[in-house]
């Protein structure tokens, strides 16, 4: 089975007794914790903040859709170039994030 190290983040199998990378030892995680479990500790942060990443992109695309619609009066008047460009911002932001998700999915 191939893990992250839970010391340098890079994928080595759970089979070596140390990391290449740094050389940390099978069982020598901060806690006292195995590296599997360590590793699926690490899984599940890297999860977490990607989830806080993409709540807050909707926050902003839904906060720059809200400022965009009442500085232009319901879009009847001259549109505003900051609400668009934190609307798009927000948009890209999640798209991107989506991305990552995914192609990290199909890396494992």
């Amino acid at each position: 089975m191939i893990i992250d190290c839970p010391n340098c983040g890079k994928r080595i199998s759970s089979k070596y007794k140390a990391c290449p990378g740094c050389g940390l030892g099978l069982g020598e995680s901060d806690e006292g914790l195995d590296m599997d479990a360590a590793a699926k500790r690490l899984q599940v942060q890297r999860t977490y903040r990607l989830q806080a990443q993409m709540y807050l992109s909707i926050l902003l695309f839904v906060i720059g859709c809200a400022w965009l619609w009442s500085s232009s009066d319901g879009l009847a008047s001259r549109l505003s170039t900051w609400p668009i460009v934190v609307t798009v911002a927000g948009a890209m932001w999640y798209i991107g994030i989506r991305i990552y998700m995914i192609i990290s999915r199909f890396r494992r």
